[in-house]
């Protein structure tokens, strides 16, 4: 009798241990699937402005008078941008074209010691080829194209200010070559900056204007700082 009471007892533990250990399983929780990364896609067309300065000068040059002069140009540049990228691996090209309000310009003596020699760039342009290199929402980038701006070129009197002559207004073209660095920060925008190098060439004076006939050669530096909105980010 006392080893079936025992007996039973110990299927009554067993049956209890068993019962427990089921209960005391527990499913680890899963872990949820990492995001796949998405990449900042730089192909398509995107506008934007931007504002910043110049800098260059003018030389003046009359071939009838044995010395030249330099005329030192710089102001602020406030304008807008729109172009097209198009992305395969890491390598970007594209083409942009640009417009802005100029307040470059400057004034110096003329080689006529009697007359200062004024320059006003009243706005530039460029359309530009562009090749760059792009880590994810990190381009940079070469550039280069043809460069337009309007100039007006007077001679001043030193003692009294007015012009010699009738301003002569130029329409100049040239070549730009340079390059930046743009940032994708949020969504469809991205910032930029960036550096060119214009060479206008000579523009020619008359003598109603100057005194003499010659030559006016613009060379002129610009950085811009620019925000884009990008019409076909990956996250629209």
């Amino acid at each position: 009798m006392r080893n079936k009471i025992f007996a039973g007892v110990m299927v009554g533990v067993l049956h209890a241990t068993t019962a427990y250990s089921a209960d005391a399983i527990v499913e680890p929780p899963q872990q949820p699937l990492a995001a796949p990364v998405e990449l900042y896609d730089w192909t398509g067309f995107y506008a934007g402005a931007y504002a910043g300065g110049g800098w260059g000068d003018v030389d003046f040059s009359f071939p009838t008078v044995p010395s030249a002069s330099t005329t030192d140009v710089d102001g602020a540049l406030v304008g807008g941008q729109i172009g097209y990228n198009y992305q395969t691996g890491n390598w970007v090209i594209g083409a942009e074209a640009d417009m802005a309000w100029s307040g470059i310009d400057g004034s110096s003596l003329c080689p006529n010691p009697a007359f200062n020699c004024n320059a006003d760039i009243d706005w530039l342009a460029t359309v530009r080829g562009r090749v760059g290199f792009a880590s994810n929402n990190f381009l940079i980038y070469a550039t280069g194209g043809l460069s337009v701006a309007d100039v007006d070129y007077v001679a001043t009197s030193v003692a009294t200010g007015v012009p010699f002559g009738p301003t002569i207004s130029d329409t100049a073209t040239g070549y730009n070559v340079g390059g930046g660095a743009e940032w994708g920060f949020y969504q469809n925008w991205s910032a930029k900056i960036e550096y060119l190098y214009h060479d206008f060439g000579d523009t020619n004076l008359t003598a109603a204007s100057f005194g003499s006939a010659g030559t006016a050669d613009l060379d002129m530096h610009t950085v811009k700082f620019g925000l884009n909105y990008r019409f076909n980010f990956l996250n629209p």
